[in-house]
């Protein structure tokens, strides 16, 4: 006979963004839900998702939404970052809190060759994304990079690609990641 504890990972919910992921008990840093209700929370999301996607587009009248991305926090006064190809050619930039509500906000600066972008929204987050100073990158370490790759809708889950930093040429200084 093996005696089992608890589970090895549960449903975590955090209620500032109304995610659920799985999680280990110990990481959990919102409230752990059971599955029923992490299913009702994840229906919801979709739901909210859709209206607001389905919504009346109230930031620009007369005009369509060409594409969506995803973006980041940069700072306390709301700027976020996104990949440039996200806004390229859009003469109105919105955004989305949380929640689903939308509005509009601008373009600070693009940069083409490195597909970034710093978009003012106007927003208070509660929450900006924290850099490092990066150490010596170094060929064969591993990388990942987490986003939303499709075009159109939203989807609801993240994606997670894995690589590993190369050189780019013996002689160079210089390792970027592959995939």
């Amino acid at each position: 006979m093996v005696a089992q504890s608890g589970p090895a990972l549960v449903h975590c919910h955090d209620e500032a963004r109304d995610l659920v992921a799985l999680t280990r008990p110990g990481d959990c840093a919102g409230r752990i839900v059971d599955a029923d209700e992490a299913a009702a929370i994840r229906v919801r999301r979709a739901e909210r998702t859709q209206r607001a996607l389905q919504a009346p587009q109230d930031v620009a009248p007369g005009r369509r939404m060409l594409r969506t991305g995803t973006g980041f926090y940069v700072d306390a006064d709301g700027r976020m970052v996104t990949s440039q190809h996200v806004v390229e050619g859009c003469a109105v930039v919105s955004t989305f809190d949380p929640r689903g509500d939308r509005k509009a906000a601008s373009l600070v600066v693009a940069d083409r060759e490195r597909d970034l972008a710093l978009v003012a929204t106007g927003r208070r987050p509660q929450a900006v994304a924290v850099f490092r100073a990066p150490p010596s990158l170094v060929a064969g370490q591993p990388v990942a990079l987490v986003g939303y790759p499709i075009q159109g809708y939203a989807p609801l889950q993240p994606v997670l690609a894995r690589g590993v930093l190369f050189r780019d040429s013996p002689g160079e200084n210089r390792a970027v990641p592959r995939f």
